[in-house]
């Protein structure tokens, strides 16, 4: 059976081979071991199991190894792999955090079934992110484009992309631009209900509503918010799943480097 996925996060094991987590085109999670994984030996094999990579995970009958959590492969094949994401340091700090909040939050259920779509948008929405983020260091990179874009389309196929029409807590029409934006509780407000306490909600705003209308590939095309945009969307997003930036690593690398 073959399962093709980007590969999240590695784990070394004895010599040569590694574990390795990955994201299917389904949009779930599952486990591989992958013998030589590592590469060297005597012949010095080239490692193909690199996260961010698209890869190709062949797997053939039953392992001693396998369990409902893991399965044994094969052969792996390279089917995509950034050419230089990792010649930037920002962009490869951009990629792991991207890599890290999917691993997060992404389903692990034993479907093996490649017809199973119920999640594949989180895989379009993670394959676009890195394609593009590629793509984009050939000419002018922008870091909070591709986080902003990211977060947008990521936070969507998760289900909890915040209401952009209607206050949270009186349900009238939001007016620009007097809208206030608040991670902690979930949205945005009207002036009427946040008093005078007006922030960045406007910039949020204009970043969420746009996104929506902004397909990956016309990423060139986009000239909105900033890295403060990206982190209060970041917070959003952490408040949503129960989590705390500074409990992924590559935030630390994006953000404190």
């Amino acid at each position: 059976m073959n399962f093709e996925g980007i590969v999240l996060q590695i784990t070394p094991f004895k010599e040569r081979d590694v574990i390795t987590k990955s994201l299917l085109r389904n949009g779930t999670i599952k486990t591989f071991y992958v013998y030589g994984g590592q590469g060297g030996g005597k012949s010095f094999k080239p490692r193909k199991v690199e996260v961010g990579k698209l890869v190709r995970f062949e797997t053939k009958g039953s392992h001693a190894r396998d369990s409902k959590d893991l399965k044994t492969t094969s052969s792996v094949k390279v089917l995509w792999e950034p050419q230089k994401i990792r010649h930037d340091f920002q962009a490869y700090g951009l990629m792991c955090f991207f890599l890290e909040m999917t691993l997060k939050v992404s389903p692990h259920l034993e479907v093996d079934d490649e017809t199973f779509a119920e999640y594949e948008g989180l895989f379009n929405v993670v394959s676009n992110g890195l394609f593009y983020l590629d793509e984009s260091l050939a000419g002018d990179f922008n870091l909070a484009v591709h986080l902003n874009l990211f977060l947008c389309k990521f936070l969507y196929h998760l289900g909890v992309f915040p209401d952009t029409s209607h206050c949270m807590f009186c349900a009238c029409e939001l007016k620009p631009p007097k809208i206030s934006f608040n991670y902690l509780k979930g949205g945005f407000s009207c002036l009427s209900c946040t008093g005078d306490e007006l922030n960045d909600g406007m910039a949020i705003w204009q970043v969420l509503k746009t996104s929506q209308g902004t397909r990956y590939q016309d990423y060139q095309k986009l000239d909105f918010g900033g890295i403060g945009e990206g982190k209060n969307l970041i917070n959003f997003f952490c408040q949503q799943f129960n989590l705390k930036p500074f409990e992924m690593s590559s935030y630390d690398l994006l953000f404190r480097s």
